[in-house]
């Protein structure tokens, strides 16, 4: 069976931490996976989440400045063996923070790409 592809951007796989702020106000720090223009793959520890909850983010890019707290939506779930994977889609940021954020993906997968070749 073919998937067709859902995804309308590109995302970057990074490597970034950050903290996440849930429903209930309980507040976690978090691994970020990846990040697209319309979103964010996170890791946060094993905890009873929906599709669908408001979230939360702040990111913080290594050796970079720290971001304020940025809203998003749960759009998917992933159980794993280390913790949870959850699909954020973003709903409100400013553009200048999503331009340095995609700058910072698009680095870091130059970097990765330069060492391939």
């Amino acid at each position: 069976m073919i998937r067709t592809e859902r995804r309308k951007h590109f995302r970057f796989g990074c490597s970034c931490f950050g903290e996440a702020r849930f429903e209930n106000s309980s507040v976690e720090k978090i691994s970020i996976k990846n990040i697209s223009y319309e979103g964010l793959k996170i890791l946060t520890g094993k905890r009873k989440l929906e599709v669908g909850d408001e979230i939360e983010v702040r990111v913080d890019l290594p050796g970079e400045k720290v971001y304020p707290l940025v809203k998003g939506k749960i759009r998917w779930i992933n159980k794993k063996k280390e913790g949870t994977e959850l699909g954020i889609r973003l709903l409100k940021m400013a553009n200048s923070i999503k331009r340095e954020l995609i700058d910072y993906g698009f680095s870091v997968w130059r970097d990765r790409m330069q060492y391939k070749h």
